[in-house]
């Protein structure tokens, strides 16, 4: 694979985790400690990152390090793949009452809904 598309596949990698954790360029610079220049050409596919910031990429989104640098995106693993903290969730969950997994997700809802209200008022600052 060429240096080429190795930056085009970090660069849409790295897109496709932002939309998912809904995390814009601002917020990951500033919880990382990245220049924005410096993110925005990685963003762009202009450039590659060193090894230890894809590693704190892929530990900021809780993800491999190989779910940034490899394609793949023809296979469903892409989509489907879980962190091990969402792993060994799933698997906890599979002894617990459907009431009890309901109230699980109402929590993570919460969570995810008291992330989102912070995430707004930092916005505003």
């Amino acid at each position: 694979m060429t240096k080429s598309e190795n930056k085009e596949i970090f660069s849409r990698n790295l897109r496709r985790y932002m939309k998912q954790f809904q995390k814009d360029r601002n917020t990951i610079c500033q919880a990382l400690g990245f220049k924005y220049s410096t993110f925005s050409d990685w963003y762009h596919g202009n450039k590659y990152p060193r090894i230890d910031k894809i590693e704190l990429l892929a530990n900021y989104f809780g993800i491999l390090k190989s779910d940034l640098i490899e394609d793949k995106s023809n296979t469903k693993q892409f989509d489907i793949q879980m962190n091990d903290i969402q792993y060994t969730c799933y698997l906890e969950s599979l002894n617990l009452s459907e009431t009890d997994q309901k109230k699980i997700l109402e929590y993570i809802q919460l969570l995810k809904s008291q992330q989102k209200t912070s995430q707004q008022q930092e916005d505003r600052l």
